[in-house]
This record gives structure tokens, sequence and C-alpha cells, in this order.
């Protein structure tokens, strides 16, 4: 939509059919349990009434990028 290309990304924990404009840039190759912490995170509902808002905080702090052969 409008105004909506910024610099916000989602990491999916399933398989999950995503709407054609969205970009799948990249694999977790590694540190699944990292992942599997984020998707078990205890959620509250969130300003539109979703139950989708971490109850805590939850920073990436670091991240490796690295480009593959894979396609």
């Amino acid at each position: 939509g409008l105004n909506t290309n910024g610099s916000q990304f989602f990491i999916t924990h399933r398989d999950s059919a995503l709407p054609k404009n969205y970009t799948i840039f990249g694999i977790v190759v590694g540190g699944m349990d990292v992942v599997d912490a984020i998707a078990n995170t205890p959620v509250t509902r969130s300003a539109a009434g979703e139950m989708s808002r971490p109850a805590e905080d939850v920073l990436i702090t670091g991240i490796d990028i690295e480009e593959t052969s894979d396609s």
C-alpha cells in the first residue's frame, strides 16, 4: 500500500501463503532456536484487537546476512 515500504520485515515461523506483493528475501539457515523463542513469546491484544502484541520486548541485536547460491 501507499507509504508502506519501510524497514519492517516478517519472519514466518511456519509455511505461510503470503500475498504476491510480499517479497521473500531470505531463509533461516541457523539459529532456528531463536526463531522458535520469538514465536513462543506470549502475546497480548494489539490496538487493533488482534492477539499479536508481544507481552515483553523482543529485540534482534545482531544478524548475519550471507549471499548463497540457493534460489
